[in-house]
């Protein structure tokens, strides 16, 4: 039986390789990336030196997804179903409910304490986003007030 802990890590890798190559989604080599202490460096040169940046196994993500996150998207709250990690038809619909790591803190990478699983399209609604996801889930995805509702954004 195939692990889907196994293929979340072996995707997480691939991103890995796509950022250093600067292939990924809107990237090119020269991009700058902002680190923690706000030194710019190169992106390419960056994500080529840390290797792999990836610190999981199998029974780490196990525990988080089933123990920490009681099975759920940690920005959704909705189901996930561990094996569709397996799906690679993007014209199935459930493609997009699939397992997906996210990275809290971008830099840092894929390690403890800096990952959480979530849905394919949570994940891809935050790409670029660089506030709290875990705020914005709250009103995107589980009900709560946005905090610029009732705010008068225009006056004539």
């Amino acid at each position: 039986m195939k692990c889907p802990y196994k293929k979340c890590i072996a995707k997480a890798k691939q991103g890995e390789r796509t950022r250093a190559s600067g292939n990924q989604t809107g990237g090119k080599k020269n991009d700058l990336l902002t680190l923690e202490n706000g030194e710019k460096v190169n992106r390419f040169e960056f994500y080529s030196e840390r290797g792999n940046g990836i610190d999981l196994d199998p029974l780490y993500l196990a525990d988080l997804f089933h123990n920490q996150q009681k099975g759920l998207c940690a920005y959704t709250g909705h189901p996930i179903d561990m094996n569709d990690v397996f799906i690679n038809d993007k014209l199935n619909p459930r493609w997009l409910m699939q397992p997906s790591l996210e990275r809290i803190n971008n830099v840092t990478g894929y390690m403890r304490g800096n990952v959480r699983i979530v849905t394919m399209y949570a994940n891809l609604a935050f790409k670029d986003y660089r506030g709290d996801k875990l705020e914005a889930s709250k009103w995107m995805f589980r009900g709560i007030q946005s905090p610029t509702v009732g705010v008068t954004l225009c006056q004539d």
